[in-house]
Parts: C-alpha cells; structure tokens; sequence
C-alpha cells in the first residue's frame, strides 16, 4: 500500500513539474503552401522560428531541457500530415530530423526569410507541437521545396527525397510517403534496402543519439516515469 502511494505520487510530482515546465507532448510535421502562383523572378517570404505561443505562463522560460523536450516530441512523437492523412514516423527518421529542430528552436525569435521560387508554388514544413501549457503553436522550418502547382504536394519528410531537386517524387531510405502509391513506388533504384536498416553504422548511431537525448532529457527532470495521452488527428 505505501508503494502505490509512493509510485503515484511520483507521478503526480513529474506531471505537476512537466506542466510547469510546457514540455512538448507531441509533434505533427506537414508541407504547407505559403505560395501558390509565383511567377519568374518574384521572391517570397517566409517565417522561420516559433509561432503562435503567445499563451505561456509568466514564470515559464526557455531552458535546455523544455528545447529537449521538443527534440524528443519530433523523434518519439512525430506524425506526417499529408494526403493519406496522418502517418506515424519511426524514431530512425525523427532522429535525423531532430538536428534542424533544435537549431530552430534555439532561435532567440522568428525572422523572415526571402526565398525565390524556381517553380510556382512554394513550400515550406511546419511542425505543430503540442505542449503541457498551450494546445498547439507552430515551428516554422527553413526546409523549402518548389513545385508546379498546388495539386503536386511534397512526398517525403525534409531530406528525404529520392532526388533533391523531385520533391513530389519517391522517398529514401523507407521513409514516409505522402504521395500516391504510383509515385511512392516509381523508382526502385533509389528505393530503400531489401533488408530493414537496423545492424548498419548509421542507424547504430542513430540509436545512440536517441538513447542520449532522451536520457538527457530525463536526467534533466528527475523522471521515472512518463507517459503521454494520444493527441486527436488534426
């Protein structure tokens, strides 16, 4: 009987401190169309940083252990929003996106960036994470891809694309495609490894930046146990 006292006040001391600390819960990351008919030559602006988190408490700031929950939300916690709704990423790809998270939301505030299309409609990837102290703010990356029209939207997650410069094309590496299944599967050449990537260096390494990052983050807050509720598709 004194353990179950103990364990649940255990918990209910790190959910009291992660809600004092807004500790990201979870991730979803989508392509947005910040520009539909560019024409040659015309530049176009774009927000990267954090938007729309207006909302938190005054006591609340900026430490490395709520940027490392963020990192954790997009490694552990990630969803990709796209044309066959939300689909669930494996913590090897959130790995690898993690870096430019965390360079992002490092940033004292967001600046505007201008960018020039090379086709006609723009895209840019944001993340909507959702926290202890606000229901959904936006982190706007600097991952910007062009294609032809509204109706030609990126397949892959930032980084992932088959061919850089094909946007709407094939996924590397198994990772997520958002695109109908004739794009997805267009081009075996490029495609993933018959056998699952998991004795390779890299996702060794992989591996251990994951178990870093959330040990440290962990660490940091004296947890023992945390579990987060499933977050509704957008």
């Amino acid at each position: 009987h004194d353990e179950e006292k103990r364990y649940k006040w255990t918990l209910q001391k790190e959910r009291e401190l992660g809600e004092r600390n807004c500790d990201a819960a979870s991730a979803r990351g989508r392509w947005v169309a910040v520009s539909r008919e560019s024409g040659e030559g015309q530049s176009v602006q774009i927000t990267k940083g954090i938007v729309g988190r207006d909302n938190t408490p005054p006591t609340w700031q900026k430490t490395s252990s709520w940027i490392q929950s963020v990192e954790v939300s997009v490694i552990s916690l990630l969803r990709f929003k796209g044309e066959k709704g939300g689909m669930d990423v494996d913590w090897v790809y959130g790995v690898k996106l993690a870096a430019s998270v965390k360079n992002v939301v490092e940033m004292t505030d967001a600046v505007t960036m201008e960018v020039f299309p090379s086709q006609s409609t723009t895209w840019q990837f944001v993340y909507t994470i959702h926290d202890t102290c606000q229901n959904s703010w936006f982190l706007n990356m600097d991952s910007v891809v062009f294609t032809a029209s509204i109706d030609d939207p990126p397949c892959c997650l930032p980084g992932f694309e088959a061919h850089t410069n094909v946007p709407n094309g094939p996924c590397r590496q198994m990772s997520p495609c958002q695109c109908d299944d004739s794009i997805c599967n267009s081009d075996p050449t490029t495609g993933a490894p018959t056998v699952a990537p998991t004795t390779t260096p890299d996702i060794i390494c992989l591996t251990k930046t994951l178990n870093t990052a959330v040990s440290s983050w962990h660490k940091s807050k004296e947890y023992t146990e945390w579990k987060y509720g499933l977050i509704e598709d957008w």
